[in-house]
């Protein structure tokens, strides 16, 4: 599904990720962990293209992107959401919603009744603007809008953050489900050790723009987790 290849990036000639080497197989939640400032969100930016890489090249269902736009690579059925969750605070629930339509060349008909399915909080407030929304429902709507475009991947830049502890337990029991029922491949960025503990068939830990671990399975542990978030 991805491949990444010694990719670098950064901003202007700051260079903030160096050489990084990843693959995520169809149907995987792989997480990208480590401490704040070494590289995660530019890695998680250089994929979806708002950060071009230097060097290295990036691979997305057997077509290479690492020169593409970041719209088009959405339009090839990358989703992404930013650290923050990304909506538009001054457009309605529902007007939110109706900008996925735009990402995804592939996807036809989409299909708002799945989203109500999985967020049906959204259904509740769809003429309410998003800025009036709570953390948890903002990170709901983040999430329902790039499934609208029918993504194959969705790339998820801190998900738990500014959510409340029941939330953040809410919403990883939806991207499970979303992976398993939709077929959903996943990558995301965390520093919550219960969601990456709890999510995860495999992950990449990061130091100082570097890839420095690969776990998996049992493997995956909160101590090892620890490890790779301690300062």
């Amino acid at each position: 599904m991805l491949n990444v290849e010694g990719v670098t990036s950064g901003y202007g000639k700051v260079t903030i990720i160096r050489d990084i080497n990843i693959k995520v197989e169809k149907g995987e939640i792989v997480s990208i962990i480590g401490r704040n400032g070494v590289g995660k969100s530019t890695f998680i930016k250089s994929i979806i293209g708002l950060l071009k890489s230097n060097a290295g090249k990036i691979v997305f269902d057997n077509q290479d992107i690492t020169k593409l736009d970041s719209f088009e690579r959405a339009r090839l059925g990358i989703g992404y959401i930013p650290q923050g969750h990304g909506i538009f605070p001054k457009l309605t629930v529902e007007e939110n919603l109706k900008m996925g339509e735009q990402i995804n060349i592939r996807a036809q008909n989409e299909d708002y009744d799945v989203i109500y399915h999985y967020f049906p909080r959204l259904k509740e407030r769809l003429k309410q603007r998003a800025g009036t929304l709570s953390g948890g429902e903002q990170a709901q709507l983040a999430i329902g809008r790039a499934l609208i475009g029918k993504p194959m991947l969705l790339l998820l830049d801190e998900p738990s953050e500014g959510i409340q502890p029941n939330i953040i337990s809410m919403i990883r029991d939806i991207i499970h489900q979303i992976n398993r029922e939709l077929g959903l491949t996943v990558l995301f960025v965390e520093q919550h050790i219960g969601l990456i503990l709890k999510m995860s068939d495999r992950c990449y830990a990061i130091d100082k723009g570097s890839i420095i671990g690969e776990h998996k399975g049992k493997e995956i542990s909160p101590e090892m987790i620890k490890k790779y978030l301690s300062v």
